[in-house]
């Protein structure tokens, strides 16, 4: 899928990873807006490396925006 069916597939909560991303376990996912402290929070896409390492704020790369490679984990 591209990237366009990306974005809608992580704003239904699923899990998505590139064919081409060669780590095993290594995906995207979104964390819909919450509050923190009594301030809304925006929602944020997540990339897990691993189950134990994960990274917030996770911003797509030109390559990311052009693939077409995206699939659903």
């Amino acid at each position: 899928m591209n990237f366009s069916q990306a974005l809608d597939a992580l704003k239904e909560q699923k899990h998505l990873r590139r064919a081409g991303w060669g780590r095993p376990g290594m995906r995207v996912y979104m964390v819909p807006q919450s509050t923190y402290e009594g301030i809304a929070v925006g929602a944020t896409l997540v990339l897990a490396i691993s189950n134990e390492s994960i990274q917030p704020g996770w911003v797509a790369s030109m390559g990311d925006l052009f693939a077409d490679d995206w699939q659903v984990v």
